[in-house]
Order: C-alpha cells, then sequence, then structure tokens
C-alpha cells in the first residue's frame, strides 16, 4: 500500500490530493490494527509464558532453598543471570541440584506436545 501511495504522489496514475490523502488514511488505520493486533499477540504471549513457568519457578525455588540448607549453603547465584568472573573448581552445585531435585520428583510421564 505504500508504493501504492507513493506511486499515486509522483503522478502515475493522476490522483487528486483527496484520493491520496484517502489512501493513507486507510494505510495509517491498517497500520494501527496491525499494530495492536502484534500487542495483543505480545500481551497474550507473556501471559501464557507466565501462567506456565511461575508454578516451576517457585517449586525450583523452593527446592533450591531446601537443597541450600540442607548442603549448608549460604548463597547461591544463577549464572546465567550475574556475571562471574570466577569460581573455584567445586563451587558450582548445578549438577548436584539436578541430581537432587530429580531423586525428589522423578518424571512420572513424558511431556506430550500440545495440539
Amino acid at each position: 500500500m505504500q508504493d501504492e501511495i507513493n506511486k499515486m504522489q509522483q503522478g502515475s496514475p493522476a490522483a487528486t490530493p483527496q484520493q491520496i490523502q484517502a489512501k493513507v488514511d486507510q494505510f495509517d488505520e491498517q497500520k494501527k490494527a496491525y499494530d495492536r493486533k502484534g500487542e495483543d499477540a505480545k500481551a497474550a504471549y507473556t501471559k501464557r509464558r507466565t501462567d506456565l513457568l511461575t508454578p516451576l519457578q517457585d517449586d525450583v525455588g523452593k527446592a533450591l532453598d531446601a537443597f541450600g540448607k540442607a548442603n549448608g549453603i549460604m548463597m547461591i547465584f544463577d549464572g546465567s543471570q550475574l556475571p562471574l568472573i570466577y569460581t573455584a573448581e567445586g563451587v558450582d552445585v548445578t549438577k548436584a541440584f539436578i541430581t537432587d531435585y530429580n531423586a525428589r520428583y522423578p518424571a512420572t510421564t513424558a511431556a506430550t506436545p500440545r495440539p
């Protein structure tokens, strides 16, 4: 539609200022509708993602808290969120936590994709 407006403004085909303005207005309305749909889709995605991940994040957070207390760990850093410059070998408890978590909460069924 933008190309069509440009051609009209350049005189091919001959168009009146009113016709050009009508086409510009139509383009603006369609762009606004498109942008609104994009914003609605983004909001729906964010809400769905939050709805799905919040229970999991809460569960993992509680498990991390229990793991830390059981192993005398005072702090656990998320290296993907906080840049770590150096850590001594043996400080990374990720594998130990995953092993502990999987032992406490074994998977009972395979995940099935939604239709």
